[in-house]
């Protein structure tokens, strides 16, 4: 009996620290994102906003990565993304240590990615109509915790 409840609560424990291990960015995963663990690849030095006002078009905030793992999907993304593929993403928050300087009201804070850097975060997808009138997906990442 004392074994059952001993190996009873180091199963309950190990599945607790494995699910904050999993899920470190926000739990649930929300519609149309998908959790991953990826690597900066690229940085495109090119500014993403042609508003000088704007952080984006002060710092870079585009990069490849690559996706390392995929840690589930929320209701409704689209197409599956496939591991060990690269894909061009935007970080909504640049890709340099945030600082109120560029982003003043903002309470959260990320040290910045370079390439190399190994992450986990949430990526959003978005459909934007192209020039073609076909429809490509965009993905996005908000908020992202270091690998280390």
């Amino acid at each position: 009996m004392i074994a059952v409840l001993l190996f009873g609560g180091c199963a309950s424990e190990r599945s607790a620290v494995s699910q904050s291990l999993i899920h470190p960015v926000r739990n649930p995963i929300p519609p149309n994102h998908c959790r991953i663990r990826g690597t900066i690849t690229a940085i495109d030095s090119a500014f993403a906003d042609s508003d000088s006002s704007q952080p984006c078009a002060k710092i870079p905030c585009n990069a490849e990565i690559r996706i390392d793992s995929i840690l589930g999907y929320g209701s409704s993304f689209g197409e599956p993304v496939v591991e060990g593929k690269e894909y061009a993403v935007h970080f909504a928050f640049t890709l340099a240590r945030t600082t109120k300087e560029l982003f003043p009201s903002m309470n959260e804070g990320y040290p910045g990615l370079n390439v190399g850097s190994s992450f986990v975060a949430d990526i959003e997808q978005n459909a934007v109509r192209g020039a073609t009138k076909s429809v490509m997906p965009v993905f996005v990442i908000y908020g992202y915790s270091v690998i280390r």
